[in-house]
Formats: structure tokens, sequence, C-alpha cells
């Protein structure tokens, strides 16, 4: 009898200790919601003004971008700007909860660990730079014949990290 009326006392202790600090809870929950809705309004926001700007320079020059360039600037852009939105909500979110302490050792992992993938991934991320360059310099497209030291041929496609010449 004794076993049960100590998880008894112990329910009701958690109990009084939670309605006690119920206007915390609230508040912290109602911050988190204002976190999420916000991110979810600057992703929003984000991307119209990518879109936009992208359309923009379509406008200017509408040969300069094929719709496959459009399509691969438009999604790489997106998917960055979503990213670290995404990054920001989360210390956001962690920093309300009182785990201020958890978010300086999350972004000193992330800065260490964006040092060593970068460090590690130097030849992967040059060629990205490199091709997303060629992109929107509009170098070559589809469809034209190149020569690319020894080899020649016609670009049958066109990433940010690879030229296929058939």
């Amino acid at each position: 009898m004794g076993f049960f009326e100590n998880i008894r006392q112990a329910a009701v202790n958690a109990w009084a200790s939670l309605t006690g600090n119920i206007d915390k809870i609230i508040i912290c929950i109602l911050e988190i919601a204002l976190i999420i809705i916000a991110a979810h309004i600057i992703r929003r926001i984000v991307v119209l003004i990518i879109d936009r700007a992208l359309k923009r320079k379509i406008a200017k020059r509408p040969d300069s971008l094929t719709s496959k360039k459009f399509n691969t600037f438009n999604a790489l852009i997106k998917n960055i700007s979503r990213y670290v939105i995404l990054f920001l909500e989360v210390t956001a979110i962690l920093s309300v909860l009182g785990l201020g302490t958890t978010v300086t050792s999350l972004l000193t992992t992330a800065g260490i660990g964006g040092l060593a993938i970068g460090l590690g991934a130097q030849s992967l991320i040059g060629d990205a730079a490199n091709g997303f360059f060629l992109l929107l310099d509009d170098e070559f497209a589809v469809g034209d014949y190149v020569e690319i030291c020894d080899i020649k041929g016609t670009v049958i496609s066109l990433t940010a990290r690879t030229t296929r010449l058939r």
C-alpha cells in the first residue's frame, strides 16, 4: 500500500506543480506558436521575392534563362533560404524553451561542422559554385555545340554540378 500511496502523492505533487506554472506554460506555447507562424510568413515572403526577382530577370532578357535554368535557380535558392529559416526557427524555439546553452552548443557545432564539411568537400563545393556561375552567366545552354578542353559535343543536360555532352 505504501508504494501506491507514493505514486499517488507524486502525481498530486506533479499536478500541483503543473497548475502552479500553467501561466508560464501557456506563454511558452504562445511564443513557440508565434515563432512558427512568423517563420512560415517569412518563408512565404522570401519565396515571393525570389520568384519576382527571377521573373524580372527573364522579362529583361527572355533568352537568358531557359525553363530548366529557371527551375534550377528557383529550387536552389528556395532550398537554401528554407534551410536557413528552419535553422533560425529551431534555435529560436530552443531558446524559448530555456535551452540557451543548448542553442550556443548547437551554433558552435554547426559552425565547426560547416567548416569541416567545407574543408572536406572543397572540390564538390568549388564545382557546384562554378556550375552555378556557368548557369547564371549563361555561358552555354542545352543544345549548344561546345568544345571543353579536348572534348567536343552537344550539351544534352546542364546542372550546377555537371555538364553532359553527346
